[in-house]
């Protein structure tokens, strides 16, 4: 490969690279993508440039040839460089018109990007219909709470975040749903709209995608219709205590 082809190359991946990365068209889509195939992405969105570049550079030689008073001559080098950089240029200049002039073209191709995917599915609707989530970790805690920060699609390895309203764990044989703690102070805080608010900041918890084990909105009035577990009064140690010999009584029987 001559140095020209390669740095033209170069300049057709670099310019589908600054593309799909910038360009809200394809950016949540490749984000996710790595090694061979983000690289073949990017040759192949960067020879769409490669087209308008050229025609400018013909149109350009077609208009000196009537005025060659007027113009340089340069060597194919010196074409393939300019050929390069206008590749570039155009690459940068159709990302920035997309983000620039469609309306809500972010929004959009998140939440494109959301529903190709069950994970991403669930919390985008916790965060548009308003919803808490519930959420089980790989160590077997659970905690239930609002959506706290806009996340875009990104890596497998990244996290999500919530405003915590209740916590509590799943029982280690049979996996149920136990809900040991409630929040008092934040739950005030969502109720009255204030969940952005710099307090409730401060009870933001992220976990990583990879220590979570499943999501699924959280519905309270179905929980104690089917799992009522958790009691907002305060427990009775005696009722507690004849509540779990009946369930020890009946996980032996059965």
């Amino acid at each position: 490969m001559s140095g020209s082809a390669g740095l033209l190359l170069i300049a057709i991946a670099a310019a589908g690279y600054r593309f799909s990365t910038y360009c809200y068209a394809l950016k949540f889509r490749v984000i996710r993508e790595s090694g061979h195939r983000l690289y073949l992405t990017s040759l192949t969105v960067g020879l769409v440039f490669l087209f308008p570049a050229l025609i400018l550079l013909r149109v350009t030689e077609w208009a000196c040839s009537f005025a060659s008073n007027y113009c340089i001559k340069i060597s194919e080098f010196e074409y393939t460089v300019a050929l390069s950089l206008w590749t570039l240029v155009f690459g940068y200049l159709f990302a920035y018109g997309y983000n620039k002039f469609k309306k809500h073209a972010k929004a959009e191709n998140i939440i494109r990007e959301w529903r190709k995917n069950d994970f991403d599915s669930v919390y985008l609707r916790a965060q548009l219909d308003f919803k808490p989530l519930a959420v089980s970790l790989d160590t077997g805690k659970v905690y239930v709470g609002m959506p706290a920060l806009s996340r875009e699609p990104s890596s497998e390895n990244s996290h999500i975040s919530i405003l915590p309203i209740y916590s509590g764990y799943r029982k280690e044989k049979s996996l149920k749903f136990v809900l040991a703690t409630r929040y008092e102070a934040v739950a005030k805080l969502v109720s009255s709209g204030a969940e952005h608010s710099d307090d409730a900041k401060d009870f933001y918890m992220a976990f990583p995608r990879e220590r979570i084990v499943s999501i699924h909105i959280f519905n309270d009035h179905l929980y104690k219709q089917v799992d009522a577990t958790y009691h907002p009064k305060k427990p009775n140690a005696v009722k507690d205590l004849l509540r779990r010999l009946r369930e020890t009584s009946e996980a032996r029987e059965s």
